[in-house]
């Protein structure tokens, strides 16, 4: 298989794809009952069968799902199947040809963006985990909720000084990656080592 392991958020999403794929050729006149094995999926009929249903869901452009589906399709046939070279050649020719080709942010992440792009926006995010803790500090009587609200604010405030996937916001221990220069004060450190990463690189805030 691969050098390095796939984590686990990446295998769910694989599955997914499994079973997208293994949905159309069904919905394009496969029998279900006939389709018992991976080397079935990775036949390059098979393959163009799985590509042109999608395109045509979307319009006959390529989307990162279709190319996504075309790269697992690739992948189970070099590590699972381990097809010969000019069936592999193929299929990455598929691939290429799904390939939407995207530079820089899609368009759904530039609708995410562009409110920001009014300071008063900017403000209120900026204020809010500070507005949060002090409207639970009003509070005579706190509560779970109150407790969340402030999970949520401080997760919040750590994504805007230390920018990292939601999965190492997540899973922030304090004994383990919080880290201080002297122990009662001093500078706090968030410290992540690589392993726990998911490009290996270890973090430092």
């Amino acid at each position: 298989g691969p050098p390095t392991p796939l984590a686990p958020a990446t295998i769910k999403t694989r599955i997914l794809y499994l079973r997208q794929i293994l949905s159309a050729l069904v919905l394009q006149g496969r029998d279900i009952d006939e389709m018992v094995s991976i080397a079935q999926v990775v036949e390059i009929k098979a393959a163009k069968i799985v590509l042109r249903f999608y395109l045509k869901r979307s319009g006959g452009k390529p989307t990162s799902r279709t190319h996504g589906l075309a790269i697992l399709i690739k992948t189970l046939a070099k590590h699972w199947v381990k097809v010969d070279d000019i069936h592999l050649d193929a299929l990455k020719g598929l691939c290429k040809k799904v390939d939407p080709n995207i530079v820089g942010m899609t368009d759904k992440n530039r609708d995410r963006l562009r409110p920001f792009d009014d300071p008063r926006n900017v403000r209120l995010l900026l204020d809010f985990p500070a507005r949060q803790v002090e409207t639970v500090l009003r509070n005579k009587r706190v509560r779970r909720n109150d407790a969340i609200a402030v999970q949520i604010a401080l997760a919040v405030e750590i994504l805007l000084m230390a920018p990292m996937r939601a999965n190492n916001l997540a899973n922030l221990h304090i004994e383990r990656h919080i880290q201080r220069t002297r122990a009662a004060s001093g500078t706090v450190h968030i410290v992540i080592p690589g392993e726990e990463t998911k490009n290996g690189d270890p973090l430092e805030y």
